[in-house]
């Protein structure tokens, strides 16, 4: 009995001791069995994150300005150019010309992220900013990325620079880089359009030839040399066209021609002549043409495409370039690259314009450039000629046979097809005297010229 009734006691101080100690684990188990479920809830309900921002569009046209100005606002005029004059008519819609086969005028945001949320899309515009000399590639990527661009692209022989900025924002972007000191100069990247069409495919002469004098000087010419003609517009595809190696903003052959635009200026300024085919060319002996693809199949093209190829065909030794496109927004990067191409040796021609008006368009404007109007068969200005200080010189530019692209050969009217002419009178003067200086061609074509067209130094006469 005592012996059980011991056992009995120290069973039951081995047994408070184990509850001493069991209960508080079990508690703490239970506690912790009891949190889990909090912790995996408030797992489960973590912050998302933040949706993505939309891609922005790499290359949307600018809006053209109208003239220089310290403001650089967008244009508020409603008459964009448009390419559709004729002979017959009047007033014809204003067409710049196609010399900027830059980028299709896509203001169309890349698609979003998917999204439930869908965030807003944003929009880019694209500026040609030139840094000053001197500069080392941080100070650039820092002056570019103060004014909240990403650059695109880049043109080092003018220290140009192609950014995007936010479309919302351009003002402030403008203003930023033009406050900076590492910065000479910015402007928008406009976009530029061709300056003639074709009207008349059964028009059967071409009579702006002899009416020029050219009839006179094919034969009885003696060429010293080889003149070639760089072409800026949307490529150049014919078989009675003497075109070598060219260039192309997009990667492209510029060797196909996807509007014909840029086939028309080629053939008038330069075919081969005497070969049974096509037209005969004003540039009748010695002369090349260099396919300069700046412009699009639509015929439009920015100043960022144009600027380089003017810069390449001065860097592949064109002596002449024609630029049969306009836009009445100045821009100091495109004038940087005339004077460029000038200190190469190279005479610059331009359209100056479809939109009869007296203001200014260009490139035709630009200094060094030869700005072209068009005139009609009776030697009086073209009613839808632009008529501005900036016109030098006229030619012909009224029912204008040019090659096409699928050999036959259509009528062109316009001072896409006037800037052509000069460009072949002026490649012909080069064929003849291949040493002269562009300063020394230019004042030839003014004195050459007769006193016709009411503008400028008259109508262009070999």
């Amino acid at each position: 009995m005592g012996s059980h009734r011991k056992g009995d006691s120290r069973t039951r101080r081995f047994t408070k001791k184990t509850l001493a100690f069991i209960v508080p684990l079990a508690l703490l188990v239970s506690m912790m069995l009891s949190n889990a479920p909090i912790a995996l809830a408030q797992d489960s309900t973590a912050s998302p994150t933040a949706d993505p921002s939309s891609i922005p569009t790499d290359q949307p046209t600018a809006e053209p300005t109208l003239a220089p100005s310290a403001s650089d606002a967008p244009s508020t005029d409603a008459s964009s150019p448009t390419d559709s004059p004729s002979a017959t008519d009047a007033s014809p819609a204003p067409a710049p010309d196609t010399s900027s086969a830059a980028v299709p005028s896509d203001t169309s945001s890349a698609p979003a992220p998917s999204d439930t949320t869908s965030p807003a899309v944003v929009n880019s515009a694209s500026l040609i900013v030139q840094t000053v000399a001197g500069l080392t590639d941080t100070d650039v990527a820092d002056a570019i990325a103060a004014g909240g661009g990403t650059e695109v692209s880049s043109i080092p022989a003018l220290r140009l620079h192609v950014v995007n900025v936010d479309a919302a924002t351009v003002a402030a972007s403008l203003a930023e880089y033009r406050a900076d000191p590492r910065v000479q100069s910015v402007d928008r990247d406009r976009t530029r359009d061709a300056e003639a069409t074709p009207n008349d495919p059964s028009y059967p002469d071409q009579w702006a030839l002899p009416q020029i004098g050219w009839d006179q000087a094919y034969g009885s010419t003696t060429i010293s040399g080889i003149s070639t003609i760089a072409v800026l517009d949307t490529g150049v595809q014919s078989g009675d066209v003497p075109a070598g190696p060219g260039w192309s903003a997009f990667g492209t052959d510029p060797n196909i021609d996807p509007n014909g635009h840029g086939t028309w200026i080629a053939s008038i300024a330069g075919a081969t002549t005497d070969n049974g085919q096509g037209i005969a060319g004003v540039g009748f002996d010695g002369i090349n043409i260099m396919p300069v693809q700046v412009l699009d199949a639509t015929g439009t093209g920015q100043d960022s495409d144009i600027i380089a190829g003017l810069v390449w065909a001065a860097d592949h030794g064109a002596n002449v370039a024609v630029m049969a496109f306009s836009n009445s927004g100045y821009s100091n990067a495109l004038q940087d690259a005339v004077n460029y191409a000038w200190s190469h040796g190279m005479v610059v021609v331009a359209a100056a314009g479809n939109d009869g008006g007296s203001s200014p368009n260009y490139p035709a404007g630009d200094a060094r450039v030869v700005g072209v109007g068009a005139t009609d068969q009776t030697d009086a200005l073209w009613s839808g000629s632009n008529s501005s200080a900036a016109v030098f010189i006229t030619a012909p530019g009224v029912g204008i046979r040019a090659d096409d692209t699928i050999a036959n050969t259509v009528s062109v009217t316009g001072t896409s097809a006037s800037a052509a002419i000069v460009a072949g009178s002026a490649a012909q003067l080069i064929a003849v005297d291949p040493s002269a200086s562009p300063g020394v061609i230019v004042g030839r074509l003014a004195r050459n010229a007769d006193p016709d067209g009411g503008v400028g130094n008259g109508r262009v006469n070999l």
